[in-house]
């Protein structure tokens, strides 16, 4: 991701998981006026955003204005039924519903756990095969 104009803002959200606090903490250190992030728990340096609830999510939207958002939220292996769905399928359409409303740009991150692990290389041809 190369930011063009320094009134370029990317909000990551999903920035204290596995994936989102290695990409917050990159993007951070090269552009540390240009970036936030959202964490589930009361952060002092992130907004608190809970992907449950639409009203939280709009407002993190809303206040920051960006014109990126990278989705590093996911529900991995271990979370139930519901929240794989809530978090996996409902959430990034609902991302998809606000950048339309509110123009920015989404990069999605996906995962590949619905792939056997014995699978090998991965493409976009590959089908999925999830175990849960």
């Amino acid at each position: 991701m190369n930011i063009k104009r320094k009134s370029d803002t990317v909000l990551v959200m999903g920035a204290t998981g596995m994936l989102g606090r290695i990409v917050y903490k990159y993007l951070k250190k090269k552009y540390p006026n240009q970036i936030f992030g959202t964490s589930r728990k009361n952060n002092t340096r992130l907004y608190q955003l809970n992907a449950n609830d639409k009203k939280s999510i709009k407002s993190a939207i809303e206040e920051l204005k960006p014109q990126y958002v990278i989705n590093c939220i996911g529900a991995l292996n271990g979370a139930t039924r519901s929240e794989m769905k809530l978090l996996n399928i409902l959430f990034p359409r609902i991302l998809g519903e606000f950048s339309i409303i509110h123009n920015f740009k989404i990069v999605h991150i996906s995962t590949d756990a619905i792939f056997p692990e014995n699978i090998g290389i991965v493409t976009e041809k590959s089908k999925p095969k999830p175990r849960d």
